[in-house]
């Protein structure tokens, strides 16, 4: 079975930090969203085709039962990998990150 174009793809997992709103969170949502970024092009520049991200570091977990922050920030990350990988396929035809 062919999965996005390859027979075997490899997809790629960005465990994102403690989020807003979660006990072990840091303060610093500059720091988490560029350590997103830096695992991100890392996969990129490995050829990995398809990303993932998940809030696994929130813990404890809040249990279906989580704030507009957290939602908020995770779409943030993906909108600012999306625009990573779009501006790094026009400078390299290395990986189909789409």
């Amino acid at each position: 079975m062919d999965l996005f174009g390859l027979h075997k793809p490899v997809i790629g997992m960005i465990h994102v930090d403690p989020l807003p709103g979660t006990p072990k969170y840091s303060g610093n949502i500059k720091s988490l969203v560029n350590k997103a970024l830096d695992e991100a092009v890392l996969y990129h520049s490995l050829g990995i085709p398809v990303l993932m991200i998940e809030n696994m570091h929130d813990v404890p977990y809040l249990n279906r039962n989580v704030g507009p922050e957290i939602t908020s920030l995770m779409s943030i990350i993906l909108y600012e990998i999306k625009k990573t990988d779009q501006a790094t396929d026009r400078n390299s035809d290395s990986c189909r990150c789409k």
